[in-house]
């Protein structure tokens, strides 16, 4: 029970490594506000079933849906202590980045890095007001904000955003007490990853020692360490969790 009695905020909760760590995070005695463009059945099962879930829709590029998150969260919970800003897409992988339109390029920026950056934006403020001590903030970053990968152009500049981002606002609040991380997922089975060209992942896939795709849930086990308060030294970190990938 690492997280008994947290609250937590979580965006792309509906599916992959948010609903698993929705998942997780229950079990570890949290209670949860669950946020998300759409929903799903398996979240809205959850919701039914368990009276520490309530679930919002929320556009993550819509700064007032983050204020309503936080919201939510004091009204049913009386409180928040842990935000996992996991929202994001994967947009074009199949064209090289001058033959891309901007549209493509602002919609992946706007979701992948402004959406981050109103999350911490409203959390910030609502964790300083409060007087909150030790909050956590978790920020879904990816192994593709280190390296680069064909014809993907917006989605790797939105993720390395991801990253610079964290590591700066991790240093301007590190003296209010407020950590604030990173999780980088290499692949993934995620309905987001079944977006991308097969032929694609398997070159991906076979350039990950480790032989295989990783699960969602072996994302969520971090995102609840970093949560906790057995991570209470850890500050502007960026975990890779990608079976090897970036070690070769």
């Amino acid at each position: 029970m690492l997280l008994k009695n947290k609250i937590a905020i979580i965006t792309g909760a509906a599916s992959g490594i948010g609903l698993e760590t929705v998942k997780l995070f229950l079990e570890e005695g949290a209670n949860v506000v669950a946020g998300d463009i759409m929903s799903s059945m398996a979240l809205s099962e959850l919701v039914e079933k368990d009276e520490r879930l309530v679930f919002h829709l929320v556009d993550v590029t819509v700064k007032d849906d983050h204020n309503k998150l936080i919201e939510l969260a004091v009204s049913s919970f009386g409180g928040l202590d842990i935000c996992f800003n996991n929202a994001g897409i994967i947009g074009d992988t199949e064209t090289p980045g001058a033959e891309q339109t901007m549209e493509s390029f602002d919609k992946v920026m706007n979701v992948n890095v402004r959406g981050v950056a109103l999350a911490m934006n409203a959390q910030i403020k609502f964790f300083q007001s409060s007087g909150h001590k030790s909050p956590a903030i978790i920020n879904t970053a990816s192994v593709a904000g280190k390296i680069a990968m064909a014809n993907s152009a917006p989605y790797i500049t939105s993720k390395h955003a991801v990253v610079g981002l964290t590591k700066a606002y991790a240093i301007d609040y590190a003296s209010a007490g407020i950590r604030i991380n990173m999780v980088a997922p290499g692949v993934i089975a995620t309905p987001m990853v079944s977006e991308v060209d097969e032929d694609k992942v398997e070159a991906i896939l076979a350039a990950h020692p480790i032989g295989r795709i990783g699960l969602p849930s072996e994302i969520s086990e971090l995102v609840v360490f970093l949560a906790s308060d057995r991570a209470t030294f850890i500050n502007g970190a960026y975990y890779n969790v990608d079976g090897g990938y970036l070690a070769l």
